[in-house]
């Protein structure tokens, strides 16, 4: 059994985000390697809904320090400074199948 960063299915997670009261979690997202080029934790690119999920202004790398993405509470991504402290969710993958 392990904990595995849940932003690999973000789609899935912003499901289970809009039915909680949750505010800017972190998703994983960054783009602090080079600016303007997200990318996951997991070094891969961002598919087509990722890159079109962002709240409107966004990114805009506000001081030049905006390098992690959130997850709105309209579930629209915002880029965000990493130091901040942020709400993050993990999945547990459970060996012989779910729950």
């Amino acid at each position: 059994m392990g904990f595995l960063w849940a932003g690999s299915r973000i789609p899935v997670a912003h499901r289970v985000f809009n039915t909680m009261s949750l505010m800017c979690i972190i998703t994983g997202m960054y783009d602090s390697a080079a600016e303007g080029e997200w990318k996951l934790i997991t070094c891969d690119g961002l598919n087509d809904w990722q890159n079109s999920n962002w709240a409107p202004g966004q990114p805009n790398d506000v001081n030049g320090d905006q390098d992690c993405a959130q997850l709105l509470e309209t579930g629209q991504w915002n880029d965000w400074t990493c130091s901040r402290p942020m709400q993050y969710i993990c999945e547990l993958n459970m060996k012989g199948g779910c729950c």
